[in-house]
């Protein structure tokens, strides 16, 4: 699929130059050149390359030395060229063949003169590797390693969806969202993914000029535990910071939003993670088998979706403070809105995001129980002149708190 693609819109790009006269070489490579003796080996060591050459434009460009074995290009830890290739051939002859021909005349791809050596590593008969331990107990998910780095999802759905239905694929990429060359993919049924493994088996997969590495996965979270039971609250995993506005608008087609929670830690950072809940049940069941199909991307990352797990519903102690959420409004606001009860408001606090931007939750501190209680009970789920309505629970008490970590999210209703 790759290949074909590759060669039509780089070849000409890349093509090999001879117009450069042997003089061209800087007298520094020059030297080296000619201080390198012909080591035997197999491989080839070409350096100064473009760095939008791949491992195909170098078979292309290379292969009527001889036949080519491997292609080995170097790549930084976030997956960005490097600008330099390990080419090993069928045999040492190959290999001294392109290099003497470069001696001759020297490669050009592109704008760049290639520098090009017998690699310092001499030919050796090497041990045969002890089998690496792989997963051999059949699972719906396939392990695809050593993909190239420019594979989307789209290219691996294209490849495999022959072999079954796939629910839902995983590309491997840092915390920039740079590929790392590597996958999961799902399949509806074990069946499937087992007709794929064999497949490979028989005849290994080439994506891209690359020999595919393919295991099955591990059982994941989902497959060891129990399942989580449906609920009106979505977990969002993997959320990319300052996109609240996307993701409520990938989840609003399904049904009204009561709240979107995005968790931050004490100094304002993203936690990573986000709550949607839902008016009704139904709405998030909708959207979690919606995004279990078809997976969530937001600022190219891929979002990890789940019912948020169930928590301890027992109503907190009642004490004089009081945790607020989803108001529209200042401080000046929220006092109006109190009326009488705000004679015995001791304080309000709104939480910040990382932005120090302030956010539609915080904490109003009462003189005493009684009036947090009264004031609980008077206005919570009273409209607003917005249009949303002021929710109010106690606070959570500290003391009454397991061991927490020092820092916090952003919309826990803690004690200050």
């Amino acid at each position: 699929m790759f290949a074909g693609f590759l060669r039509s819109s780089t070849s000409a790009l890349f093509s090999v130059s001879r117009t450069l006269p042997r003089t061209a070489i800087p007298t520094r490579l020059a030297i080296r050149l000619m201080s390198t003796g012909p080591n035997v080996t197999d491989t080839i060591y070409v350096a100064n390359l473009p760095y939008n050459m791949t491992d195909d434009d170098v078979r292309y460009e290379l292969g009527s030395f001889g036949t080519i074995k491997d292609v080995k290009m170097a790549v930084n830890p976030n997956g960005v060229p490097m600008g330099y290739a390990h080419v090993t051939f069928d045999s040492p002859e190959e290999a001294e063949r392109l290099y003497q021909s470069h001696q001759t005349e020297p490669f050009v791809f592109g704008t760049r003169q290639a520098r090009i050596e017998l690699s310092k590593q001499p030919l050796r008969v090497r041990e045969p590797r002890a089998p690496v331990p792989t997963n051999t107990v059949p699972t719906r998910t396939i392990y695809l390693g050593n993909l190239p780095y420019n594979m989307t999802e789209e290219d691996i759905r294209y490849e495999l969806s022959s072999f079954g239905e796939i629910t839902r694929v995983r590309m491997g990429a840092n915390s920039r969202g740079l590929a790392l060359g590597f996958a999961h993919v799902d399949f509806s049924d074990v069946s499937q993914a087992t007709s794929v493994y064999k497949a490979h088996e028989e005849q290994p997969f080439m994506f891209g000029g690359r020999q595919t590495i393919m295991d099955y996965g591990k059982t994941s979270r989902r497959d060891e535990k129990e399942k989580r039971s449906p609920s009106d609250t979505i977990f969002v995993g993997g959320f990319p910071d300052g996109a609240e506005a996307e993701l409520r608008e990938a989840f609003g087609k399904f049904g009204r939003i009561m709240r979107v929670h995005v968790a931050y830690d004490a100094e304002g950072r993203s936690r990573r993670f986000a709550h949607v809940q839902f008016a009704q049940q139904e709405c998030a069941e909708k959207a979690f088998d919606h995004y279990m199909k078809e997976p969530l991307v937001l600022d190219s990352l891929q979002m990890n979706i789940d019912y948020q797990e169930a928590k301890n519903t027992s109503p907190k102690d009642p004490n004089p403070k009081l945790y607020f959420y989803d108001f529209i409004g200042d401080e000046k606001a929220m006092r109006e809105l109190l009326g009488p009860y705000a004679a015995n408001v001791v304080s309000v606090y709104f939480l910040r995001n990382n932005y120090s931007e302030k956010a539609n939750a915080g904490f109003i501190h009462m003189s005493d129980i009684e009036s947090a209680t009264d004031l609980l009970d008077k206005l919570n789920g009273t409209r607003t002149g917005e249009g949303a309505s002021l929710k109010l629970e106690y606070a959570r008490r500290r003391d009454d708190e397991r061991a927490r970590s020092p820092r916090r999210s952003f919309g826990d209703d803690e004690m200050f």
